[in-house]
């Protein structure tokens, strides 16, 4: 068994060693794409998975709130988790824009100019965050798209080589033939094997920044009510302030 394995493994390095120049520089090509797409991938795996954890972490005591400007003051920090880093956004608006005591009297219309520019500033959160989430993905994409043509490009080279070299010959054995073949299907196989688990995984992390954006959009609308009815009840104590 040892010797076989030996005899398979020394064959295919003597292919890898035989091929062309042409053939070899394509190898180095997805070589490189290859590194680079696993290093993507544990890195972006290892984030998503501490975002993922500190989310619900960070989820589990905004639950157990009495008040949100009372909680956004102790809120734990993290720096992978949006969620934190969300809501300061939405207080540090709400408290500057509640501040401007001269202009907005804490009514039900001042409520309808001040939560709109509130929620934007948690969009703007929200979409920096999209970005910091899709950093690196687009190297996926491309090595994915691109490995598998790369591939077809050794094919074609290989099956060219095949047929200069039977050209003129007057007889045809497979020892002619064997080196352009093995060019063509090595780097083929090459090919689908960087494109496959880039495209897999591409596809992965797509999925699991869709439900970070759902988490983050459900948190903003659940801020942006609790803000609102911070923001009437001030209004109500302004209007009585005998009463509590």
């Amino acid at each position: 068994m040892d010797t076989l394995l030996t005899a398979k493994t020394g064959g295919v390095m003597q292919i890898l060693l035989t091929t062309t120049p042409f053939a070899k520089f394509i190898l180095i090509i997805l070589l490189v794409f290859s590194i680079v797409s696993w290093a993507i991938i544990i890195g972006k795996w290892s984030f998503f998975s501490r975002v993922q954890r500190d989310n619900r972490s960070f989820l589990n005591r905004f639950r157990q709130r009495s008040s949100l400007l009372n909680f956004a003051l102790t809120a734990p920090r993290s720096e992978a988790a949006a969620l934190p880093a969300l809501l300061a956004e939405a207080v540090n608006e709400w408290n500057r824009l509640a501040g401007r005591q001269n202009e907005f009297d804490f009514g039900p219309g001042a409520v309808e100019s001040v939560m709109p520019i509130v929620s934007e500033a948690m969009n703007r959160r929200i979409s920096s965050e999209l970005a910091r989430y899709e950093n690196s993905l687009s190297f996926l994409a491309t090595a994915g798209s691109a490995s598998p043509f790369l591939g077809l490009l050794g094919t074609v080279w290989g099956i060219m080589k095949s047929f200069m070299d039977i050209r003129g010959l007057p007889a045809v054995n497979l020892q002619v033939v064997a080196p352009g073949i093995a060019d063509a299907l090595i780097v083929t196989a090459a090919g689908l094997v960087v494109a496959v688990p880039a495209v897999i995984f591409y596809n992965h992390f797509l999925g699991r920044i869709k439900d970070l954006v759902s988490v983050m959009e459900r948190f903003s609308s659940e801020v942006a009510s609790d803000l609102r009815t911070e923001f009437l009840r001030r209004g109500r104590a302004r209007a009585n302030p005998g009463q509590r």
